[in-house]
């Protein structure tokens, strides 16, 4: 991304069945895990994604960002993981 990234550009381009470049998926998974995203970003994202789905490499990139968006580290010889906090987004269908 050669200018500043403004997230609401990428959920417009997903909400209207858009791709997303790996770019932008590795800028959003840092939001959601650093809260520089807010939560109606955040469900917005969700949203879009929810209506308008993910190919197949889309859905690699974002795994392999959130992935990386948290840290692994060794203490005193035992592994140590601090996890990203995931915000869960239950649809109500069907109720």
């Amino acid at each position: 991304m050669s200018r500043r990234w403004l997230p609401q550009e990428s959920i417009r381009r997903k909400r209207h069945g858009g791709r997303l470049s790996r770019e932008e998926l590795v800028a959003i998974a840092r939001g959601l895990a650093d809260g520089s995203l807010s939560d109606a970003q955040a469900a917005a994202f969700a949203m879009a994604v929810s209506f308008r789905g993910m190919q197949p490499d889309e859905c690699a990139e974002f795994t392999w960002a959130m992935r990386d968006s948290g840290t692994l580290g060794m203490a005193q010889g035992a592994c140590t993981v601090t996890l990203v906090e995931m915000r869960s987004f239950e649809t109500s269908a069907g109720q």
